[in-house]
């Protein structure tokens, strides 16, 4: 997957805040950025698939060491998996699993076979995090931007140096347009969950 800074907004901030350092608008926008994928865990990425295990009910999970899994959305486990011919049909089990803090995936009923794991979770960038996924950036480049202005704008500086972008009123404003956008990224994505029900795919009798 693509990465990409979203310090490469500046553009679109800079027109907007008067005599702003670029370096303090490239923090204000990697903050939002942040920011905005937190309040709306719009990050949802498939995983690599892995193996399980023989009677072992805990893996796991890899992640990039620039990010961290809060989530995990969808689990899909068996011995078929994806393209099935028409009107074929194919028997399924279910198991419980749940998700915790330190990144394991424990399945109450430990698999009593070997089965390819397909888990869809939601990323979180950690503080330092300077690139995020391309398609974030493009997707919701307008919220992050909004995120960035909200936060410059709204903040005077101190008595014996105020800054000349100081805007309450325009800060108001870019609230509005981050909520708006929070709000249509949480409308596209489901609810993230840290349990949930995994399907189990067995291959059909011919």
């Amino acid at each position: 997957m693509a990465n990409i800074s979203p310090e490469t907004l500046t553009p679109h901030t800079a027109p907007y805040l008067r005599s702003c350092p670029i370096n303090l608008q490239k923090q204000a926008l990697r903050r939002a950025a942040r920011r905005f994928c937190m309040d709306t865990e719009a990050w949802r990425e498939t995983m690599t698939s892995f193996n399980t295990v023989v009677d072992t009910d805990e893996y796991t999970l890899a992640v990039p060491s620039a990010y961290i899994i809060t989530a995990v959305d969808q689990v899909v486990f068996g011995r078929l998996l994806g393209i099935r011919e028409a009107g074929s049909k194919i028997n399924t089990l279910e198991s419980r699993y749940t998700f915790s803090q330190e990144g394991k995936l424990k399945f109450d009923d430990a698999p009593t076979d070997v089965h390819a794991i397909i888990a869809d979770v939601v990323y979180i960038p950690i503080r330092d995090s300077v690139t995020y996924i391309d398609w974030m950036i493009r997707l919701w480049g307008d919220g992050i931007i909004a995120g960035a202005l909200w936060d410059l704008k709204r903040n005077p500086g101190s008595a014996s140096s105020p800054v000349p972008w100081y805007d309450p009123a325009g800060a108001n404003e870019y609230k509005d347009d981050y909520n708006g956008t929070l709000f249509r990224a949480k409308r596209a994505n489901f609810t993230g969950r840290k349990s949930g029900v995994v399907t189990i795919a067995l291959t059909p009798f011919a």
